[in-house]
């Protein structure tokens, strides 16, 4: 049992370098790149069924290049995947120092590329709990309205009527709600930074982790 466990990992470990191969290859056309080197995570069209993974299916161009971006360089700051800006939640510090490992081996060609992909890919969708459903609408009522008495500001005004973002502001809609809770209190305890996390922190500074979960929740519902 123990050497056949060895010999998995060894193939398993022998799998990931050949897949890591492609990375800096100019060659490597961007769906190549997405199948051989993102679906374990995010889904060879970006519409992973694991909420530890963001679906990227549908998101912007410019969001996915400014995340890629942003995880360069930080392969040798040993950060824990609860402090590694834009991963929080459920994923583990594996999870973690495999998306620095790949980051760091993009060149900015293929992150163009693989943002341009993700974004043409289109979302399915991602049906919630049937005894979710009543939590619905309180969670649209944050979306589009905020809440005054909070000072919680109406996510709609940054990512639209539909939540399918525009620019450097994130599509939301059918993201999964584990994930999208995860980065709500992320922003919330400041682990994500910058200009946005600045200001996303401000703005959900009084949300309740029930606010975030109603709210993940009918984002989750959305086309």
């Amino acid at each position: 049992m123990a050497l056949a466990v060895t010999l998995l990992a060894t193939v398993v470990g022998c799998a990931g370098i050949n897949r890591l191969r492609y990375l800096g290859d100019p060659t490597v056309s961007p769906k190549t790149l997405a199948v051989a080197v993102c679906a374990s995570c995010h889904g060879v069209d970006g519409n992973t069924t694991s909420a530890r993974f963001p679906r990227l299916a549908g998101q912007t161009k410019d969001y996915l290049l400014n995340q890629m971006v942003a995880f360069q360089g930080r392969a040798g700051m040993q950060l824990s995947a609860k402090r590694l800006w834009g991963m929080a939640g459920g994923l583990t510090n594996l999870d973690a120092r495999r998306m620095l490992r790949v980051a760091d081996g993009l060149t900015t060609d293929q992150m163009r590329g693989l943002a341009d992909y993700y974004s043409k890919q289109s979302p399915t969708p991602n049906p919630i709990d049937s005894g979710d459903v009543p939590r619905l609408e309180p969670g649209r009522a944050i979306y589009q309205t905020g809440n005054t008495r909070l000072a919680v500001v109406a996510c709609q005004t940054c990512h639209g009527p539909a939540a399918h973002g525009s620019g450097p502001l994130p599509r939301l809609a059918s993201q999964h709600s584990g994930y999208t809770v995860a980065q709500l209190v992320a922003f919330q305890g400041g682990q994500r930074g910058g200009p946005a996390g600045v200001a996303m922190k401000q703005s959900i500074a009084q949300l309740t982790r029930e606010q975030m979960n109603e709210v993940a929740l009918f984002l989750q519902s959305l086309p």
